[in-house]
């Protein structure tokens, strides 16, 4: 085996993050600059909320491309296909076309002196999938019930945008699915709503 093959980026490797949070407490309600005098009772429903949001951009994961069938290799590690130098990058990469498929072949010949059942030359995670762009958002409030009780609400939205954060594309060489995005790396829009009571 050739171990040089085996270095490359980890699994988990997002090259690039940038996340950025914020909490707004909602200029309404008494003290605040909007509707500061009103009675109690009616800031107990329109006063001391607060918004929040977490704004989140990260590379994509790296991934291995493999063969169709491991019969040609005399491995226990998924079938590695070989190398063709070209370069798997696209300037314009899509959900049905995510890398340049002519970078890689099946490892299907047989090679003098090493027969079928050689390891291929491709890397290891050496093709990077989509990256991610997404907003969650909240919005929160305490409601006093009396000095000592009180009750928390809370609702979130997870990828407020609702739009496809995509997962990684087919990377079996040869396939109807080769360097095809069929899945979403995160869910569509998800909204929760919570209650806590404190006493």
């Amino acid at each position: 085996d050739n171990l040089a093959l085996e270095r490359g980026l980890s699994a988990f490797n997002f090259g690039k993050k940038w996340t950025t949070s914020g909490l707004y407490i909602l200029p309404f309600g008494r003290g605040q600059h909007f509707l500061g005098q009103i009675n109690r009772v009616v800031d107990g429903f329109i006063g001391g909320w607060q918004m929040g949001g977490i704004l989140t951009f990260e590379g994509g994961f790296p991934f291995s491309m493999s063969c169709q069938t491991s019969s040609f290799q005399n491995t226990d590690s998924p079938c590695r296909p070989d190398a063709t130098g070209v370069s798997a990058v696209l300037s314009d990469p899509n959900p049905k076309n995510w890398f340049n498929q002519a970078a890689f072949v099946n490892r299907l010949s047989f090679v003098t002196g090493v027969g079928p059942y050689r390891v291929g030359n491709a890397g290891r995670n050496d093709v990077v999938g989509p990256g991610l762009a997404d907003l969650d958002a909240s919005m929160s409030k305490s409601f006093f019930v009396t000095e000592r009780v009180h009750l928390d609400f809370r609702g979130e939205i997870f990828n407020l945008a609702n739009h496809p954060i995509l997962g990684q594309p087919g990377a079996t060489v040869g396939t109807a699915g080769e360097g095809q995005i069929t899945s979403t790396r995160v869910p569509s829009r998800q909204i929760q709503l919570g209650l806590k009571l404190l006493f």
